[in-house]
């Protein structure tokens, strides 16, 4: 893997490159810090094992987490070799950017979509293992090891990991459409692009449909007292909707590229467009908190201290002790 020779006009954009990283990391970083300490903050009232709110609050934990791993793992090595001009981490170092990549966005995405499984099946009240914090853990698990599998395969030889276009960051090598790499694209996108959009979107249609024709139940079905807290963290899905539209935005270019690759072959693409999509999946850290604590009255409680009112936990909690 040679990579290619710096011009003076190339270090222009690179500079402008590794700068935008920066700041996407950085962003990144503290965003989802913040997020961090809001959830380990929240406690008992988060994570509260009865309730459905419990999965809800350990999915959002681990969007965190992997959203983390993208700013931290991804956005620094990239800006170095952006300033640098070209890559300077070796063809070792190449391939382990291109597996934590893979790894923690795949792991982030794919926690987006089971934010909306989870909520359809908690309003649906058929929610498994409820005591355990409702379907998060075994979401959880899917997760990474979906992940793991997906991201672990090109070093173990279903195709490969190489430069992108611009010669400063490592994903799947899709400047080379041969049939490796026709067959692992079509399985990576069916299950972690086409599935998980078909699935949020089905959930997202059942969702509003329920809440349609049986919103005074909802209380009941989904164990959140109180009502309040139900409409904005549980019941009417805001969060999974807002992540929904992050995850079309910040994913689908790179959908785009490599099915435009593999069906054309990347040479018919403009090139200065493949620049866009890791710039767009690492926006994902700095959407993904924003969305969430926007659309999360419990997230904005923990995180600001904003007064409890008629819908706080502990007052719902206080009435029916007494």
């Amino acid at each position: 893997m040679e990579p290619p020779v710096p011009t003076p006009s190339s270090f222009d954009v690179t500079n402008v490159h590794g700068w935008f990283l920066v700041c996407l990391g950085v962003a990144g970083v503290l965003l989802n810090g913040a997020l961090l300490a809001a959830l380990c903050s929240g406690g008992r009232r988060l994570f509260r094992p009865s309730s459905s709110s419990s999965s809800f609050a350990s999915l959002i934990l681990n969007l965190t987490l992997a959203d983390l791993g993208i700013a931290v793992c991804g956005c620094p090595t990239a800006a170095a070799a952006a300033f640098y001009g070209r890559w300077i981490w070796g063809d070792l170092g190449c391939r382990l950017y291109g597996f934590q990549g893979l790894f923690f966005g795949l792991s982030s995405l794919m926690t987006v979509a089971s934010l909306q499984v989870d909520r359809y099946l908690v309003l649906r009240g058929s929610s498994p293992f409820r005591g355990c914090g409702g379907t998060g853990v075994l979401l959880i698990g899917a997760v990474w090891i979906n992940a793991a599998f997906w991201a672990a395969a090109p070093i173990y030889g279903w195709h490969r990991y190489g430069l992108e276009p611009l010669g400063i960051s490592c994903t799947i090598d899709y400047q080379d459409n041969d049939w490796s790499y026709v067959s692992y694209l079509l399985g990576l996108i069916s299950f972690c692009y086409v599935l998980p959009i078909s699935a949020m979107l089905f959930c997202q249609v059942k969702i509003r449909r329920i809440l349609a024709t049986v919103k005074p139940e909802v209380r009941k079905k989904t164990d959140v007292d109180p009502p309040d807290d139900v409409d904005e963290d549980v019941g009417d899905g805001k969060p999974a909707l807002g992540l929904l539209i992050v995850f079309l935005f910040c994913w689908t270019p790179y959908a785009v590229v490599c099915g435009w690759s593999a069906l054309f072959g990347a040479s018919t693409f403009p090139p200065p467009l493949t620049t866009l999509p890791p710039l767009c999946a690492k926006m994902a850290p700095i959407l993904n908190p924003l969305v969430v604590t926007a659309t999360s009255a419990r997230i904005r409680r923990s995180l600001f201290g904003s007064p409890r009112g008629r819908g706080s936990y502990e007052g719902g909690a206080g009435e029916k002790e007494k």
